[in-house]
């Protein structure tokens, strides 16, 4: 019976080359090309990208910005690769240019003689707000980026794209793909185009409503904001946080109830309390919208002809954003790469991210000992915290580990007899998404059996027995399938 489920799910995974998940060697082919769309010199000893091959570079727009069209002809996939900051006044502007504006609006400048103009939606939130530097970038780019895709799907037939940005250009790529992202949702771009992303060394590019935005889109393992943990790039923007910062629904929208219930001298102690916590953040983010928004707007207003930008939004609550990949030097690490008074980009360049990806493991969808075994659970973690075999006359759930990143599973009794959903392993770590695809009659994903796969972070394998966890609570105990242990 095992063999027969097992035959009726294998046409659930996929055959597309471009799989979600972290991959360490995809990345260090990305970063072999990151370094290529940055200035020639910069590229020094790292070598060629072994699959991929430059199929079109843009001339610089807008303050600086550039990006690259690389191809793999074998796997139809092609990468658009967005050069970062160069040495040039105007590149660094657009970083100070830090201001933000609404996720959603319309911007325009003049080519020439032509006015050109666009609406972007980097969100549908109307509380998310980014970089305004960083999305004026995105947007004088988008028209060219957006054309060569799609020459490349209409002559070469490529329906997967991998964004990619190292530094500045990590920060563009966040937006790039979530406005490629609501083109698709719109039907201006094919539904079947997949679109996988690497922010690599990338600062914050907006606020918290923004990154929920933008982690809800692409949650499901298609984008990777990827650090090296001594570097300190991307920790910028400084981020100001105000009581306008939360969801409309917060705490803080009692305390004027909560004042009243008290003496007077009480309501003006909590007066000049809250008073004391609230103005030194407010002045602080109109003097940050002043000097970094008005004041260096100005200077990119003179610097492109016609340009006409959105209003500011009165937040500068930078959070970093999307599913964090970060690379831990250690010691061998510190003595190539040396601490500097003097270099502080010492961490931030492609040779250190080279390093570190040298350290990881090989890509995590390649088989380890999880795939291709048939795991049958023993026992899970129910509702009240006990470890419950709930099906102790019936055969048990199974998960099988894909190489395409996927566990599909099988429960006999239960709402939802087939589901498949996606994984990463790396080293120990485990994490599963919320993509949960359900086969069956009245499948709804509530089965304990589930929850408890869900909450798992950590995996333990001794001999024939597989054990997940959260944390240090066991979730989930497995067994090879037919093992006598």
């Amino acid at each position: 019976m095992k063999k027969i489920i097992l035959l009726l799910l294998l046409p659930l995974v996929s055959t597309a080359q471009l799989q979600p998940g972290f991959d360490a060697n995809e990345y260090r082919e990305l970063l072999k090309i990151s370094v290529r769309t940055a200035d020639s010199a910069y590229s020094g000893d790292i070598p060629e990208p072994e699959h991929f091959y430059m199929n079109y570079q843009s001339e610089p727009v807008g303050l600086d910005n550039r990006w690259d069209l690389w191809i793999d002809e074998d796997r139809k996939i092609a990468v658009v690769s967005i050069r970062g900051s160069t040495a040039k006044a105007e590149s660094w502007m657009l970083n100070f240019y830090a201001a933000m504006i609404p996720a959603r609006g319309d911007m325009a400048w003049m080519v020439g003689d032509e006015r050109r103009s666009i609406h972007y939606n980097f969100s549908d939130d109307p509380k998310a707000a980014v970089h305004a530097g960083w999305a004026l970038g995105a947007c004088m780019m988008q028209y060219d980026i957006l054309e060569k895709m799609s020459t490349a799907n209409n002559l070469m037939g490529i329906e997967d794209f991998i964004v990619v940005g190292h530094s500045q250009g990590g920060a563009i790529s966040y937006l790039i793909t979530a406005n490629l992202l609501s083109m698709q949702e719109a039907g201006v771009i094919p539904a079947e185009w997949k679109i996988k992303t690497y922010s690599s060394a990338a600062p914050k590019p907006g606020n918290l409503f923004f990154a929920r935005s933008y982690e809800a889109a692409t949650q499901n393992g298609w984008a990777f904001n990827v650090i090296n943990a001594a570097d300190w790039v991307p920790e910028v923007p400084i981020s100001i946080q105000t009581l306008d910062d939360f969801n409309t629904t917060n705490p803080f929208l009692l305390l004027d109830d909560i004042m009243e219930q008290q003496s007077l001298l009480d309501r003006i102690g909590l007066w000049w309390v809250l008073r004391q916590l609230d103005k030194p953040v407010r002045t602080a983010q109109e003097n940050y919208e002043k000097l970094l928004g008005e004041r260096i707007g100005k200077n990119v207003t003179d610097s492109i002809s016609g340009l006409e930008m959105p209003e500011f939004y009165h937040s500068n609550h930078y959070v970093r954003t999307g599913i964090q990949i970060t690379m831990h030097p250690d010691s061998a690490y510190y003595e190539q790469f040396q601490d500097s008074d003097t270099n502080v980009f010492v961490h931030h360049m492609i040779e250190p991210y080279l390093y570190l990806t040298d350290e990881l493991e090989e890509p995590f969808y390649k088989p380890n000992n999880l795939v291709g075994i048939q795991w049958e659970a023993t026992s899970w973690r129910g509702p009240d915290g006990d470890m419950i075999d709930q099906y102790p006359t019936l055969p048990h759930p199974f998960l099988l580990f894909t190489t395409n990143g996927k566990v599909i599973g099988h429960i006999p009794e239960g709402q939802c007899r087939y589901f498949d959903i996606s994984y990463i392993v790396t080293d120990k770590g485990l994490t599963i998404y919320r993509d949960l695809n359900t086969f069956g009659e009245d499948c709804d994903g509530r089965d304990e059996f589930i929850r408890a796969l869900r909450n798992s972070n950590r995996l333990e394998r001794s001999g024939n027995t597989l054990r997940l966890f959260s944390g240090s609570t066991m979730m989930i105990e497995l067994k090879m399938a037919d093992s006598e242990e």
